[in-house]
């Protein structure tokens, strides 16, 4: 794969009006909803007992929101952006037509959307920290949502970065979903309309797909050994398939 194209899909994400706006506005609702943590002092999960919400576990209870915001919203309408509207508006037949295979101009794309995803979820749990470390109290352990016990900062720490990491994954979902409606649909609005649509309708159908627009009681029963072998059964089909079925109608598709 060419570092050149790499760059160059990469500097066009990033300079986008789109990501801006995305982002701009996916920070205000994170900042808010810190602060309505802040106000409460506390959480409830599906009908759980009432969690208190500190500097050590506010990372993860923070996704609660956020993860249902970025999965469902934020996400596809930058992934929109990207695989859609580009391609069907006709501006990538001037990227296409670099002496590049044509599977690779295609999986440029979907790697970094990757980033994309890496660096939102990982720069969410930045923030949160950051914002729990100012603003929360330090408690020595602190409870979390299926955890049977009190846990520690290190471990409190290293369930977020699992947490962050299936949540990555969920998002790689998303994205290759997104992916098969992009080639299919030529329409923005329709595809984006079509994505959300899909994974609200998934859920419908299916519970255990609940991980495509909703991952965080999904992912943290994951964590706790409830439930895992579905749960990795379903995200390992959609990742798998999806993909399969995209670059195949990409390899088969003209410009």
């Amino acid at each position: 794969m060419s570092t050149g194209l790499w760059i160059s899909e990469l500097e066009r994400i990033w300079k986008g009006k789109r990501i801006r706006t995305f982002g701009c506005a996916y920070l205000l609702a994170l900042l808010i909803d810190i602060g309505f943590l802040r106000l409460t002092g506390g959480i409830q999960i599906d009908l759980s007992p009432w969690f208190s919400v500190d500097a050590l576990n506010l990372p993860i209870f923070i996704m609660k929101d956020m993860s249902f915001l970025l999965q469902l919203f934020v996400l596809p309408g930058l992934f929109v952006e990207s695989l859609s509207d580009e391609i069907h508006s006709g501006a990538y037949r001037i990227y296409m037509l670099r002496s590049f295979d044509r599977y690779q101009h295609w999986l440029v794309k979907l790697l970094t959307q990757i980033v994309l995803i890496v660096s939102l979820i990982f720069g969410t749990t930045l923030v949160s920290l950051a914002c729990g470390w100012l603003f929360f109290s330090h408690p020595q352990s602190t409870e979390v949502y299926l955890v049977p016990e009190s846990i520690g900062y290190a471990n409190v720490l290293w369930l977020t970065i699992q947490y962050d990491f299936l949540l990555v994954l969920t998002s790689i979902a998303v994205l290759v979903i997104c992916s098969v409606f992009s080639i299919l649909i030529t329409r923005v609005s329709i595809v984006y309309a079509c994505t959300i649509l899909g994974l609200l309708g998934s859920y419908v159908i299916v519970s255990e797909l609940r991980f495509l627009h909703d991952p965080f009681v999904s992912i943290l029963r994951v964590l706790c050994g409830q439930g895992s072998m579905i749960f990795w059964v379903y995200l390992t089909g959609i990742v798998v398939i999806c993909p399969t079925i995209s670059f195949w109608i990409w390899s088969k598709r003209g410009m």
